[in-house]
């Protein structure tokens, strides 16, 4: 589990480093909203295809392969984005880290395979407070690299450095994680195709199932919407420097994390579920007040508490579903779903930013974590599943 931890950090930091400067990216090669929430939803869209595909070959080929060959690529494409010049280069250095982020699957899954029902939601926290934790040096490490002008940065170098950090994961992947699939359990040789039709028919006639994919969606079309282009507004209406939005991210990152760790051990299942997305629907909501600095730091707060209730809980939940040997497949599905909504979220709020009031931007998202804050209370009003306790 240290392993895992150590791995999924590093990695995080990478993916940290180049999240909140895709915005400044877009700003120095003079790309409109539009095209900013196409980098962001291709990305996302090829990540909703190869998913499920890389879980399922995890079912079969072992967690460690996977996750290593994810790595690595996902490393190459941080290298083809340092040196894009063109929005095409960085189109395509985007659909090849989009096609092997479906390594988040591969970890969870491996979580999965290591812990009982009563420590899972834990296990699941810790593993995001490693996310959490690159995520806040990543972005500090960015933009402090990057400079504090826009119109200079120097991305090449930050990008390369997140390629680096990456690469040294998979390196790390492949040296020291030990396999956690059970080999030797012969219901992972059944047939490849009927194994997967069988999994899906199961999680679409699975209620409960079908629940926590649907919040999925709606959390990952509101948390891409507004990291994108908070970060875009922030810029234009404070000039914040690369720097700046680094500590912003950082700040972000810390807090969700450590929510994510202390968490479970006071709230956890539904209550958090409903929670999070009630802090995160005001938190976005707040954005319509044209808020103040000040403000917009208190509002970041709140916004990274609620998504801090929401990360571990939702996967902890969804990791209840199938036997051992489809525990890739089911969580990559899930990630798919999610990755539905974060292809969606950037395309339709890039319309409305350019085409509409900043505020339309933000009720749509507002609207979407409430919506499903209301299906979380529809479904404790007529079901007893999502707190993992219970399961």
């Amino acid at each position: 589990m240290s392993w895992l931890f150590f791995i999924v950090l590093i990695d995080s930091i990478g993916f940290g480093i180049i999240l909140p400067l895709l915005p400044v990216f877009a700003l120095k090669f003079e790309l409109g909203a539009m095209h900013l929430g196409l980098l962001t939803a291709i990305f996302s869209f090829c990540q909703l295809i190869t998913a499920p595909i890389l879980g399922a070959l995890s079912d079969r080929m072992g967690r460690k392969n996977i996750l290593v060959i994810c790595l690595i690529a996902i490393a190459g494409s941080y290298f083809i984005l340092a040196s894009a010049t063109t929005f095409a280069v960085a189109l395509i250095a985007r659909v090849l880290a989009g096609m092997f982020t479906g390594n988040i699957s591969v970890v969870l899954a491996s979580v999965s395979d290591i812990s009982s029902n009563n420590n899972r939601a834990k296990y699941m926290g810790i593993i995001g407070a490693g996310t959490g934790l690159g995520f806040m040096l990543g972005p500090i490490i960015g933009g402090f690299l990057a400079g504090t002008s826009v119109e200079h940065a120097n991305l090449s170098l930050v990008f390369n450095i997140a390629g680096i950090c990456t690469g040294t994961a998979g390196i790390l992947a492949f040296i020291f994680f030990k396999e956690t699939l059970d080999k030797t359990d012969k219901t992972q040789q059944s047939n490849f195709v009927a194994l997967a039709s069988i999994t899906i028919k199961n999680i679409f006639n699975n209620q409960s199932a079908m629940f926590l994919i649907y919040l999925s969606i709606f959390m990952w079309f509101s948390f891409a919407s507004i990291n994108v282009f908070l970060t875009t507004w922030s810029v234009d209406k404070f000039n914040l420097s690369p720097f700046h939005l680094g500590v912003i991210g950082t700040t972000f990152a810390f807090l969700s994390a450590t929510v994510q760790v202390i968490s479970p051990h006071y709230i956890s299942g539904k209550k958090a579920i409903l929670l999070g997305f009630l802090m995160s629907g005001i938190s976005t909501l707040a954005l319509t007040l044209n808020p103040s600095m000040n403000m917009l730091i208190v509002i970041v707060v709140f916004l990274a508490m609620g998504l801090g209730f929401l990360f571990p809980n939702l996967n902890a939940s969804l990791s209840f579903f199938g036997n051992k040997n489809e525990k890739g497949f089911i969580l990559g599905l899930s990630q798919s779903a999610s990755t539905l909504g974060q292809t969606i979220g950037p395309l339709v709020i890039g319309v409305c930013y350019n085409l509409f009031p900043i505020n339309v931007s933000w009720v749509i998202i507002a609207v979407s974590f409430f919506l499903a804050g209301l299906l979380t209370i529809k479904h404790m009003l007529t079901a007893s599943v999502i707190n993992y306790k219970e399961l």
